[in-house]
């Protein structure tokens, strides 16, 4: 008998491992599938938003000109800086969300002018405004928020000049479900 189990052993082990490898496999297919995306938008209240298609044909009339005046003045006078925020679930306690607000660009010069930036989040932070640091070549902040509100920004250049931008942050992506 042990000269028998000496002589198949590797058979034995080779086999053993092949039913490892499938039952591992078969264990992640189901868990894959059963397994829901956390993030899934419920697509419902905006089924009635018209459809617009990146490039889409171009309009020569006036309204199509002040239109495109407007966003190139929108451009110019922020110098093509803006306020992003970004967030997740609260890792504190009697908060719901914990929000990273930072300055960005859209391929500005003027982000490597900054020299500071002020930000002011309202009444729930008692209207203070909040100087920001300088981390990772960005300005920004991290706070954390049960409800959405205003957040401005006085961008100070190094040539003096001042830019108030605003955001509102809002948590609608967390209505994903």
């Amino acid at each position: 008998m042990q000269k028998m189990l000496e002589t198949h052993l590797p058979q034995i082990l080779g086999g053993l491992w092949i039913i490892t490898v499938i039952v591992v496999l078969v264990f992640a297919v189901i868990t894959m599938k059963t397994h829901k995306s956390k993030w899934r938008l419920n697509t419902e209240r905006f089924k009635n938003f018209k459809y617009v298609e990146q490039g889409g044909r171009k309009r020569n009339n006036w309204i199509q000109k002040i239109r495109l005046d407007h966003y190139e003045d929108y451009h110019k006078a922020f110098k093509g800086l803006f306020i992003a925020h970004v967030y997740e679930k609260s890792k504190r306690l009697r908060q719901k969300y914990d929000v990273y607000i930072y300055i960005t660009s859209t391929n500005s010069k003027y982000m490597h002018e900054i020299e500071r930036a002020d930000f002011m989040l309202g009444p729930n932070w008692k209207n203070h405004v909040i100087p920001s640091q300088k981390s990772n070549g960005r300005f920004g902040l991290s706070v954390s928020a049960s409800e959405p509100f205003l957040c401005t920004c006085c961008v100070t250049l190094r040539d003096g000049r001042r830019l108030f931008l605003d955001r509102y942050v809002d948590f609608e992506m967390d209505k994903l479900t």
